[in-house]
């Protein structure tokens, strides 16, 4: 059971905002407004991508979904303030 790292972000219209923030909170840990990471296997990203499609407006939203095999090759670096680093303890920030 291999997971993958995701980071999602999303730009949808005003009323499907919660929807979307709910779905992806269902899955993966909210880092920043429309922002979301964490680890996947390749079906838990098939049931998510499903799912997002089901809720959003194809002409009108955007969901990016940035899938890497190992969050090792993840380098994030942060400027203004710092975000809650619970859950990427293991990612070099500089």
């Amino acid at each position: 059971m291999v997971k993958l790292y995701v980071i999602a972000v999303y730009d949808v219209s005003v009323e499907r905002v919660q929807e979307v923030c709910n779905l992806l909170k269902k899955y993966l840990h909210w880092k920043q407004r429309s922002v979301f990471e964490g680890e996947l296997k390749e079906s838990q990203i098939i049931s998510l991508e499903r799912e997002l499609k089901n809720i959003i407006d194809p002409n009108y939203d955007q969901i990016i979904l940035f899938i890497f095999r190992d969050k090792k090759y993840v380098k994030k670096r942060i400027i203004g303030q710092k975000e809650d680093l619970e859950h990427t303890d293991n990612i070099i920030i500089m």
